[in-house]
């Protein structure tokens, strides 16, 4: 089992031992892809996703705060536009925790953290080539 590092600025192992799911113990339907890894890219700037299917996906910091969720951030029952999100530039992520079997959740430089990002809705913001 993987286990969840802080976001900024350390390679030590989160003090309150967040892992990621086995796999074989996601009650997700088939299709839902789940992470095999998240972590810091070399630049500190981005989030790497390893998924399970072998797929890479890269997240800028802004993009990926932009890109929050939360209902303070897009609004009670409003479904999320993703090719319309507008980058939060300046923030950096601190850390990242395991919620259940189905997501994470991001906590955020600025002070912000309510913004639960399921596995699907990760993998739904990926722009590469293979994913638009």
């Amino acid at each position: 089992m993987l286990t969840w590092l802080p976001a900024h600025g350390s390679a030590n192992p989160c003090e309150s031992g967040h892992s990621l799911p086995d796999p074989a113990m996601t009650f997700l339907p088939p299709n839902i892809p789940v992470p095999k890894e998240l972590r810091v890219a070399e630049q500190d700037d981005a989030l790497v996703v390893e998924w399970q299917d072998g797929h890479r996906e890269v997240l800028p910091y802004a993009y990926l705060r932009g890109a929050c969720p939360c209902a303070a951030c897009k609004g009670h029952h409003r479904r999320i536009d993703v090719s319309s999100i507008e980058p939060k530039p300046g923030v950096f992520l601190v850390e990242h925790q395991a919620q259940g079997r189905y997501a994470v959740r991001l906590l955020w430089s600025d002070a912000h953290y309510t913004g639960i990002y399921t596995y699907a809705y990760l993998r739904s913001l990926c722009r590469c080539a293979e994913c638009i």
